[in-house]
């Protein structure tokens, strides 16, 4: 009898093919057979059979099987068992199911209460609180700053300068521009040695006026030489009868002034600083000659020492007259020598 998968010979009374493994003819229609049971096949009756035995069941007779042997999915143990606490900490396991208290709830409804309030008081707190200012130090040693130009200012001073002036005057000696040529007891405005001397007084300062000129928006420009004392400058936009004038000066130390100078109607001088400072600029000690200039263009008013700009100011007191030059004492008197008064008109 041949195999009816792989056709090899079968030996007498074979259950399956010893070549492929297949079940013979006769033995596989008793298997499939379902209304008459095999007398070859193991029967097992449920209702009066014990059993087989089962290590993982305790009441079996391998129920004493070794710890390795129990069931793990039946443990405490088991991580799938919907009953364990085995992943949870421990002092989790014992509360993960119970409730909030009532005194949690309420300390927390008191915080969120507390939280509230605090966002309401807090702003008003900050902007109602006391401010304790830190007591400023003086500097022993100021420091010097050079204020940086409004770009159209220095930039219409290099152009303008550089064109022909409608003034230019060596100021060598008198000529027709009217200088102010007088000597008294504590002022002084006279030529010598080829240039122009302001002198004044201890208290005293000595205005200068080109009592010809008259003019609006322009650039004026004088190089100035302290030789002794403290003070000199220019003067601009002035009134020599009634000695009102803007006056630009500068000193020995480096500092600046621009004032506005006029006389009340009771005879009694009165000066407004309208700017001040201290810039490098300036070349500091006696002797030293320094270019002066000022824009005086409608309300503005810009300063340059040596063709460079040191400040600004708005002022609308005084929109056209004379120019000139003055000496300003304190303690000591003064004396300042000019040289190359020039306008340039705008």
């Amino acid at each position: 009898m041949n195999c009816q998968f792989c056709r090899s010979q079968l030996p007498k009374e074979a259950h399956a093919c010893p070549a492929c493994g297949n079940l013979t003819p006769t033995h596989n229609a008793e298997a499939d057979n379902a209304t008459v049971p095999s007398a070859k096949l193991q029967y097992t009756n449920i209702a009066h059979d014990p059993p087989p035995p089962d290590p993982y069941n305790p009441s079996s007779p391998l129920g004493n099987a070794s710890p390795e042997m129990q069931n793990p999915y039946s443990s405490p143990l088991n991580p799938y068992n919907p009953i364990s606490t085995s992943l949870l900490p421990s002092q989790l396991s014992s509360t993960v199911k119970r409730k909030k208290s009532v005194p949690v709830k309420r300390a927390i409804l008191l915080l969120a209460i507390l939280l509230g309030i605090g966002a309401i008081i807090w702003p008003r707190w900050l902007h109602n609180r006391p401010i304790t200012l830190t007591p400023l130090v003086a500097n022993p040693s100021p420091t010097i700053v050079t204020p940086a130009p409004p770009p159209q200012a220095q930039s219409l001073y290099s152009q303008i300068t550089h064109g022909t002036p409608i003034l230019n005057d060596a100021l060598a000696g008198p000529d027709n521009y009217g200088w102010d040529n007088y000597a008294e007891a504590n002022t002084s405005c006279s030529f010598s040695s080829n240039a122009y001397y302001a002198k004044a007084g201890s208290s005293y300062f000595s205005p200068c006026y080109a009592k010809a000129t008259n003019y609006s928006d322009f650039i004026f420009q004088v190089e100035a030489t302290i030789v002794s004392g403290h003070s000199a400058g220019i003067v601009f936009r002035a009134d020599s009868t009634n000695d009102k004038a803007y006056r630009f000066r500068i000193s020995t130390d480096g500092t600046y002034i621009l004032n506005k100078f006029f006389f009340d109607s009771g005879g009694q001088p009165h000066q407004t600083i309208l700017t001040s400072g201290q810039s490098s600029l300036i070349v500091t000690g006696t002797n030293q000659p320094n270019v002066v200039s000022a824009i005086a263009q409608g309300t503005s008013i810009y300063l340059f020492v040596n063709n460079k700009y040191v400040d600004h100011v708005s002022d609308s007191t005084y929109q056209s007259g004379q120019v000139g030059v003055y000496a300003d004492s304190d303690a000591n008197e003064v004396d300042a020598m000019f040289r190359n008064a020039r306008v340039w008109k705008l």
